[in-house]
């Protein structure tokens, strides 16, 4: 149990010291909200490169019964574009205490240096 907690960690510390401009893009998408969705909070999580290429994942809130919000995405060379997020899965037992948030996700593009949430 403790090996398992020390390896997320070095991963998740490693992650901030070699992928500066990554963890910038992080920083952006946490704190970003949008009133064009009704996003409610939005935040990034790390995850293995097996999952995103990027080792980053942004997810945003929403109110249930709105369109996922888009995460807008920009490269080291100033190239911008925008990706669709969508709609996560709702695990069972969650409900009825969630039922009136969505959750939206999408992977990190590798190479981002700054998102933000549409």
């Amino acid at each position: 149990m403790m090996r398992r907690w020390m390896v997320v960690t070095s991963a998740v510390a490693l992650g901030c010291t070699f992928l500066p401009s990554i963890a910038s893009a992080t920083t952006s998408a946490t704190t970003s909200t949008s009133t064009s969705t009704s996003t409610i909070t939005a935040y990034s999580l790390a995850a293995p490169r097996s999952t995103a290429a990027s080792g980053i994942v942004a997810r945003a809130v929403v109110p249930a019964g709105l369109p996922c919000p888009r995460l807008d995405v920009e490269d080291a060379s100033g190239t911008a574009r925008s990706v669709l997020m969508r709609e996560r899965p709702r695990p069972e037992r969650t409900s009825p205490a969630f039922d009136s948030l969505t959750v939206c996700s999408v992977h990190m593009p590798s190479g981002a240096t700054h998102a933000s949430i549409e």
